[in-house]
């Protein structure tokens, strides 16, 4: 028996296509509405369905004489280590749901896409995606997030997406798209960091890379002192409510519940002065803002003047009790809050940054 090798497997998502209505698949698994993502994670496709048995009833037997498929279900993980302006755009706006608006450079092919949550009374957009892993090929529709993780990963920027579908699955033929080759990933070191509080917060109507976007003032430039950051954005999906008769074992909805939210958090190097100062952030309850951008250092299109890269504005938290550790012998602090509703701006603001015109289309 020939080895099956799991780096031969292939993936395809939807992100250019989002659902008519749900679970109803993609129109098209051709480029621009399919994206074959490459260099991910270990994870396949679970099929995490029900499974109801007579084991716990009177039936003659000490042991299960039936089965039956109740509901079905699919979940997966997606984890890309070292993640690509292009693929993390069609994430952000998968799992934010709100792709509010995206500029041109001039006339190139460089694009900054706003992408924001959807609004508490708006559905969440579905994809599909195919996997092909050992020779076989399946689809699945009514693919919505549970949730985004953009973080540090040594040298680089990861991001992790779980997703969820309604259960339908079928086999599948379709050619995969050709893969997007013609950017490199995010790097650690082309990161900003701006911090501002209090009075002073002033969200921009439009961003500047490289530059703080966030006060009316002087913000904090933290960049040297960074050592770690880590966004997460949760749905909180009504999975089990997603199910109804006549939905022929699969979901007919699937809704983003009540507790979904948004949490940040920054580790970095400290000393007595700006511990003093920081630490009065939480005692106080304080409003805190932060940036955390991404400028690459070439070009989108040539004589163009976007680069690269995202930039992530959390126009307000509150800061949770900060952590004090030691990396590498020297003091540090965490810093972390969930996102509030500054009754402005939108929770998170995230701008991307890439060659592609759009997105859930």
């Amino acid at each position: 028996m020939a080895k099956q090798f799991r780096k031969l497997d292939q993936l395809m998502l939807s992100l250019g296509d989002k659902e008519a209505s749900y679970d109803a698949g993609p129109a098209l698994w051709t480029f621009p509405a399919a994206y074959q993502l490459f260099e991910f994670g270990e994870a396949f496709v679970e099929w995490d369905d029900q499974i109801e048995t007579d084991r716990e009833t009177v039936h003659g037997s000490q042991h299960a004489t039936t089965s039956e498929i109740i509901y079905q279900s699919a979940r997966f993980t997606y984890s890309e280590p070292r993640v690509r302006p292009s693929h993390l755009g069609g994430l952000a706006a998968l799992t934010l749901g709100n792709l509010s608006a995206s500029v041109q450079d001039a006339a190139l092919a460089a694009y900054r896409h706003k992408i924001l949550p959807v609004a508490a009374t708006v559905d969440l957009p579905g994809i599909g995606l195919q996997e092909k892993a050992s020779g076989e090929q399946y689809k699945y529709s009514g693919v919505r997030a549970e949730s985004i993780r953009i973080f540090r990963n040594g040298a680089y920027w990861a991001v992790d997406v779980a997703l969820v579908g309604s259960g339908t699955r079928a086999t599948a033929a379709d050619a995969f798209v050709t893969k997007l080759t013609g950017e490199s990933p995010l790097r650690w070191l082309d990161t900003h960091c701006f911090l501002e509080t209090g009075a002073d917060i002033s969200i921009d109507a439009a961003p500047t890379q490289g530059l703080e976007n966030i006060s009316s003032g002087t913000p904090d430039a933290i960049k040297s002192r960074l050592l770690d950051a880590d966004f997460q954005w949760t749905n909180a999906l009504d999975a089990p409510d997603g199910y109804a008769p006549g939905g022929d074992k699969v979901r007919t909805r699937l809704d983003h519940g009540p507790q979904r939210m948004g949490t940040i958090r920054l580790q970095l190097h400290v000393d007595a002065a700006t511990l003093a100062a920081e630490r009065a952030y939480y005692t106080g309850q304080v409003n805190t803002s932060i940036e955390i951008e991404n400028k690459g250092t070439s070009v989108i299109a040539g004589g163009g003047a976007m680069f690269p890269g995202f930039d992530l504005i959390i126009p307000r938290i509150r800061l949770k009790p900060i952590a004090r550790g030691v990396v590498n012998g020297s003091n540090a602090i965490t810093f972390e809050g969930e996102l509030y509703d500054d009754g402005v701006n939108d929770p998170a603001i995230l701008y991307v940054y890439n060659s592609q015109a759009t997105y859930l289309a």
